[in-house]
């Protein structure tokens, strides 16, 4: 997705679109691929003044019911969204006109695997409910973008899996 709308959007002749990615990374695994701060890196360097970011598909191994928090809601929520909280951060910086710079958080697409498309499911709802505390942050709904009469036909004509 972010090759294809970095070239349609530059295109256009208005936009000069950044396309950075890093295979098999996500905000569950920073020992792999630390987002926080590269982003902080590249918010300075390149003072965009809107950022996309798609992240997720990967991350469908964090949600599991246990451990749980103090409040009984399993640990790896709270942890999900302390990430995303600081990616948001990160993201909206501190722009030269002193507002926060517009963030559009695409969440991750169907997957064709029911244990890995339930992971997702939980994942985009965990970053639905963060973003939606962030005025310039929009949440995308890639999940729902794709998925179609295909993906319900992998699930054995599902239409809602959740």
């Amino acid at each position: 997705l972010g090759p294809s709308l970095g070239e349609q959007t530059a295109a256009t002749g208005i936009v000069q679109p950044v396309y950075d990615s890093r295979v098999s990374s996500g905000l569950s695994t920073p020992e792999f691929f630390d987002w926080p701060e590269h982003a902080t890196e590249e918010m300075a360097r390149l003072e965009p003044e809107v950022v996309v970011f798609m992240i997720g598909a990967i991350d469908w191994k964090t949600p599991a019911p246990a451990p749980t928090d103090a409040t009984g809601e399993p640990a790896w929520r709270g942890e999900y969204a302390r990430r995303i909280e600081e990616m948001l951060t990160v993201f909206e910086g501190d722009t030269s006109d002193g507002r926060a710079r517009p963030v559009y958080w695409v969440g991750s697409p169907p997957l064709q695997d029911r244990k890995q498309d339930t992971g997702v499911h939980d994942i985009n709802a965990g970053a639905r409910a963060v973003i939606q505390n962030h005025p310039d942050a929009r949440y995308v709904d890639a999940y729902d973008v794709f998925a179609d009469d295909s993906v319900s036909a992998i699930f054995g004509g599902e239409n809602q899996l959740f």
